[in-house]
């Protein structure tokens, strides 16, 4: 009698133009990690283990056609939105050369608009409604779940715990206090629980000195993270809990730390439901010299071989169950 602990796996990426060094966006604007990554690279990994991914797209790639005819081809998996907001109206700033602005920068009327457009489009090329959605450089903001609701979203996945995202000196995002297992957040706060109606399923980043302390702990680290951090930092010496981000996303670890990075998170895990990874990076990271993470043919050997020896050893060793995001709405 096979006894193996069940383990559902997301695999979320975030599928843009070609970039860069520095995620400066190449020019003329290429598509080669859409129209031949994902295809040739992507697809065989996953179909191999009958792994179902989740590609977020920013509005550029809705709007080239040989992406959408890519896209429209590919089986077992879904698409859903990502939101680079300088790629589509109102106030499209198409021509600059790197996505810097997060949605939290925009007027809620503004951000609103742009997710309504980016959501029409996707529904123009495909024929449906996206369910899932990812902020771009997670810069969601705290109205960003009501206006995914409102359109017909089910699923956000654009909170990473235990993290603080500074864009500039006017605006940031600060994560820490989030539950790392999915959640149905508040409307007027997305890293606290509440009563949206559309769910919250974080991307698998965690400290684990820290994972399970009380939420409202975690927060008040979080805005005082020197000197809290200096004490359970020194607890470290006597506690076995790591104190360093553990972010479950291929070429931050070696294939053998990837794999040990899964193993933390799934052995920390307090839930009614089974451990949840879910796995973020680019659409870009797979193909050489379109971002800073794979500048050579050789680092994008070492991410498809992590994620090869992560999903193998996780078929090996539980009951593995691979999940696109929106499914994960009628599992919590």
């Amino acid at each position: 009698m096979d006894n193996k602990k069940k383990i559902i796996l997301i695999v979320s990426i975030d599928t843009e133009c070609d970039k860069g060094p520095n995620w400066i966006i190449q020019q003329p604007i290429r598509f080669t990690s859409v129209t031949e990554g994902i295809p040739h690279k992507l697809s065989p990994l996953f179909q191999s283990y009958d792994i179902k991914p989740t590609y977020l797209l920013s509005p550029e790639v809705i709007q080239n056609q040989e992406c959408i005819n890519v896209l429209r081809s590919l089986k077992g998996c879904e698409l859903g939105t990502h939101l680079h907001g300088e790629f589509i109206d109102p106030m499209d700033e198409s021509r600059i050369n790197r996505t810097k602005t997060p949605q939290l920068a925009y007027t809620p009327a503004l951000e609103f608009e742009k997710i309504k457009q980016l959501t029409e489009s996707f529904e123009r090329v495909f024929g449906y409604r996206p369910r899932s959605f990812r902020a771009g450089r997670f810069g969601i903001s705290h109205q960003t779940i009501n206006f995914l609701e409102e359109l017909g979203y089910l699923v956000d996945s654009s909170v990473t715990p235990f993290r603080k995202i500074k864009f500039d000196e006017d605006h940031e995002v600060n994560f820490w206090g989030a539950p790392y297992h999915p959640y149905f957040p508040s409307r007027k706060n997305i890293i606290k629980i509440g009563r949206a109606g559309v769910l919250e399923v974080p991307v698998s980043t965690i400290i684990p000195i820290y994972a399970n302390l009380p939420l409202f702990l975690q927060r008040l680290i979080g805005k005082n993270p020197r000197l809290v951090k200096r004490v359970l930092r020194k607890l470290t010496k006597l506690l076995s809990f790591r104190a360093d981000l553990i972010y479950l996303r291929p070429l931050r670890a070696s294939p053998k730390g990837f794999i040990e990075n899964a193993e933390q998170i799934i052995s920390l895990w307090q839930s009614k439901y089974p451990p949840i990874l879910n796995i973020m990076f680019h659409s870009v990271e797979v193909m050489s010299g379109c971002s800073p993470y794979t500048l050579a043919e050789e680092d994008v050997l070492d991410l498809i071989n992590s994620l090869n020896k992560l999903i193998k050893h996780l078929r090996n060793n539980y009951d593995l169950q691979s999940l696109i995001l929106s499914e994960m709405y009628d599992i919590v």
